[in-house]
């Protein structure tokens, strides 16, 4: 059976995509899009808190279903709704 239906509109691969291309695009262009461009490494660091938040929500919604025998299909970046 199918455990959940995605019903949102963004998904963790979404957002990997969105940046790497808006990260690309500022490079080329020399210009850095940032609310402070004078800290651009706390901006990166903004980010990766981000990411392992997204991560660490995604293994334990992964262990109750074990911990409950409930079934699902292979997961990926796409499975992970925001």
């Amino acid at each position: 059976w199918l455990a959940f239906q995605n019903d949102g509109t963004y998904s963790a691969a979404d957002y990997a995509k969105v940046m790497s291309e808006s990260v690309s695009n500022s490079q080329a262009q020399r210009e850095w899009k940032l609310w402070n461009p004078f800290e651009w490494k706390e901006s990166i660091k903004r980010r990766q808190i981000f990411v392992i938040k997204i991560l660490r929500g995604a293994i334990h919604g992964l262990a109750f279903m074990h911990d409950h025998d409930r079934l699902h299909q292979s997961l990926g970046p796409a499975s992970v709704v925001l």
